[in-house]
């Protein structure tokens, strides 16, 4: 996985962008959409930073990157 993330071939737009763009495409354009960001603790010192559509009691995650540090916040490095 680190590889892949690496990878000059990889990035958010080519990667997370088409997923999104047609999660998106499906919902009616009158409702309104609520974007969530949350860092949480996931495993032993690490860190996920998640973001989420808000939708009717549901968070939806759409791109997440995970970290290896201790709980806290997230550097902008």
């Amino acid at each position: 996985m680190k590889r892949f993330l690496k990878s000059k071939y990889t990035d958010y737009q080519s990667f997370f962008m088409p997923f999104i763009a047609s999660f998106l495409a499906g919902f009616s354009t009158t409702s309104r959409l609520f974007i969530s960001i949350d860092g949480s603790v996931v495993g032993k010192d690490c860190m996920a930073l998640v973001v989420s559509i808000v939708y009717g009691k549901r968070a939806i995650p759409i791109a997440w990157v995970v970290r290896q540090q201790k709980k806290g916040h997230m550097s902008v490095t």
